[in-house]
């Protein structure tokens, strides 16, 4: 299995008014571009009817994976706000991601859920929950539906009534499952809702549940359940944590098997650490598993520090069955996996993702986990907002400007992914968008005032 890498009804989504695309940026002493994507507008055409099919993250079936993401709508106030929100879908294709091919859908629609938030929920998984072939958008609680043409402005988003993560095939038949929690505050327990998911939200069957894995006294607070691949076999496995107030938490891989809700019968206990993906280092066919540290603190006297083996590192589970491998890189953020330079081994990515804690300026790419002798390498990604809230005269810090690690796909399907940095305001606008290849130079840049802003 490849690994893993979390109304009223309204008129068409597709707006037909320019994006902006260019990449001419002067550059500061570290390299980052001082300046965001130039205006230059271009329009929007028609997305691509696509026929289904199996590509990840391929919201329009047409074979290429697309970026979507929580956007500001409509004129800012006088403080440079915008009021609203919506969600846009930019599409892939075999020359790229490409702005001119794109969805936005409007506050008001029936897809777009009420409450969608650019700040909390910034990027959806994108995963085939109903498998009709269309990759859907699961921003936490609420699904938007894709169809052949990108979500349907008229088809009501649907809200899942349990807490659940991110998807994985935990039982091998080829449908996307979600992982759910239930009761948690008195008696929590664990299950699978297995696919296809309706459009109701109403599973094809629900897994029988299993005791809760954390057995924490503190257990009644949030969990975060993520899909990984950490064995390689045709199965996904479930990592599970207790969220916590911002500190590191313990996490527990639950592996596929016979036991209490078709997994093992024992869950085994993994380092403390909120950041966690999989992916393939050593190229042998079979997903490792990272858990490390997030950067995200208490900041109640006391608890604003981590232990020195927390503290900026991760640890990496090879899928063959090895030894833990602990790395001490002074590195913290959320994590993405992907194949940058299309050698068969997945990097680790490494940046801040949303805005509920402190910018980390760059993104760390690490190169070379598992290798026997070589220490792993690293590079750096960073790019830069505009100096002025768009629109005013007020400045913008340069630690409030740095762009975040959004997403890392393939979207010309050449065999090497690309990754998108993104930057914006919350609740102000519009979104600044860079799609980088793996030697660090930009393929497109663009930002969405044009079609997020009204007149």
């Amino acid at each position: 299995m490849r690994a893993l890498r979390g109304a009223v009804a309204g008129a068409c989504a597709v707006v037909v008014l320019g994006g902006v695309i260019g990449c001419g940026a002067d550059s500061g002493d570290d390299g980052t571009p001082e300046e965001a994507p130039s205006a230059a507008p271009v329009s929007a055409v028609p997305v691509p009817r696509g026929d289904g099919g199996t590509i990840a993250d391929d919201v329009n079936g047409d074979g290429y994976p697309d970026l979507a993401y929580a956007a500001a709508y409509g004129r800012a106030d006088e403080y440079g706000r915008a009021r609203q929100n919506c969600a846009v879908v930019v599409y892939g294709s075999a020359k790229g991601l490409d702005p001119a091919v794109r969805t936005v859908l409007e506050p008001n629609v029936a897809a777009l859920p009420v409450k969608l938030s650019p700040v909390l929920q910034p990027y959806p998984v994108l995963a085939d929950l109903d498998a009709d072939g269309y990759a859907d958008l699961k921003f936490g609680p609420d699904v938007i539906w894709g169809g052949p043409t990108g979500p349907d402005p008229r088809t009501q988003s649907t809200g899942l009534a349990e807490l659940t993560g991110t998807p994985g095939d935990f039982d091998g038949d080829g449908r996307l499952d979600l992982p759910a929690v239930e009761d948690t505050q008195d008696n929590p327990a664990f299950r699978v809702l297995y696919g296809p998911i309706d459009r109701n939200g109403s599973p094809s069957r629900r897994g029988d549940s299993r005791p809760d894995p954390v057995n924490h006294p503190d257990s009644y607070n949030a969990y975060s359940l993520r899909a990984v691949d950490a064995d390689g076999d045709r199965t996904a496995d479930l990592v599970a944590s207790r969220t916590t107030d911002d500190e590191q938490r313990e996490a527990f891989l639950l592996e596929a098997g016979d036991g209490p809700g078709g997994f093992a019968a024992r869950a085994r206990k993994l380092r403390t650490g909120s950041s966690v993906a999989s992916g393939d280092f050593d190229g042998d066919g079979k997903g490792d598993l990272v858990v490390g540290d997030s950067g995200s603190r208490n900041d109640e006297p006391g608890y604003e520090t981590e232990a020195p083996g927390v503290d900026g590192t991760f640890t990496v589970y090879p899928g063959d069955g090895g030894p833990p491998r602990p790395y001490d890189l002074d590195l913290a953020g959320d994590y993405l996996t992907g194949d940058l330079d299309g050698d068969g081994r997945d990097e680790l990515l490494i940046g801040d993702t949303t805005d509920t804690y402190p910018v980390h300026p760059d993104v760390t790419v690490v190169r070379g986990l598992l290798r026997d002798r070589a220490a792993p390498g690293t590079d750096t990604l960073s790019r830069i907002g505009p100096a002025r809230v768009p629109g005013t005269d007020r400045g913008v810090k340069k630690n409030d400007r740095y762009a975040r690690l959004a997403a890392v796909r393939d979207f010309d399907q050449d065999g090497r992914d690309e990754v998108v940095l993104h930057w914006t305001l919350p609740e102000r606008g519009p979104s600044y968008v860079w799609v980088v290849d793996g030697g660090g130079k930009d393929v497109v840049a663009f930002h969405d005032g044009r079609f997020t802003e009204t007149e």
